[in-house]
């Protein structure tokens, strides 16, 4: 049962205090972030929605000690764990989204020779290669930063994926390549029938 006291501890309201916190700040983050991760992907984010989860499971049981049991040190610990689980949430979902667009590019992108031959508007070779390192580096900081500053951490991999997702935009898609290349070989072809028609006649 709920302790019927009106009175509420300074633990207990510390406590209290440092869950809204974590509300406010984390967890709206981590649920942005599951949003934004099933979006850019165009899948179910499985990790996200399972940190979630165990993030309000451990905030039932911290309910559950810091007013039924009355103790806040178990409550303290609850409220760890339901941080670790919504950085978990940000972080891991943050890394997955720049993954992604990594692969994505290295499937879109195709032999320097096919955009000259197809003529379309493609960076360069030096603009992708400085895009993806910029990219990778952004993405190594915020690996190293993920145990220390989840802040930092989250930082860089939106950086990171702002540079992938800004290539992969300027990438021409396999489409356009094979549509342009069909209609310069119809034009080579439509040039040769009517040259050889002209020396027939």
């Amino acid at each position: 049962m709920v302790k019927s006291d009106n009175i509420i501890s300074p633990k207990k309201e510390e406590i209290i205090k440092s869950i809204l916190e974590v509300l406010k700040e984390p967890y709206q983050y981590a649920r942005d972030m599951h949003i934004h991760n099933e979006i850019a992907t165009f899948k179910r984010d499985w990790v996200g929605m399972y940190n979630l989860r165990d993030a309000f499971d451990h905030l039932r049981k911290l309910l559950i000690h810091l007013f039924e049991d009355d103790d806040n040190s178990k409550a303290n610990r609850e409220l760890a764990e339901m941080e670790a689980h919504l950085y978990r949430a940000i972080l891991e979902g943050a890394q997955n989204v720049t993954e992604v667009y990594l692969d994505r590019i290295d499937k879109k992108l195709k032999p320097r020779i096919l955009y000259r031959l197809s003529f379309v508007d493609a960076p360069s070779e030096t603009e992708i290669t400085t895009a993806i390192s910029s990219a990778k580096e952004k993405i190594e900081h915020g690996r190293n930063y993920k145990p220390k500053n989840w802040k930092e951490a989250a930082k860089s991999f939106k950086e990171a994926e702002d540079i992938l997702k800004s290539l992969e935009q300027r990438l021409p898609s396999s489409n356009e390549i094979r549509y342009r290349l069909v209609i310069l070989g119809c034009t080579i072809i439509a040039l040769l029938i009517g040259t050889g028609i002209g020396h027939f006649f």
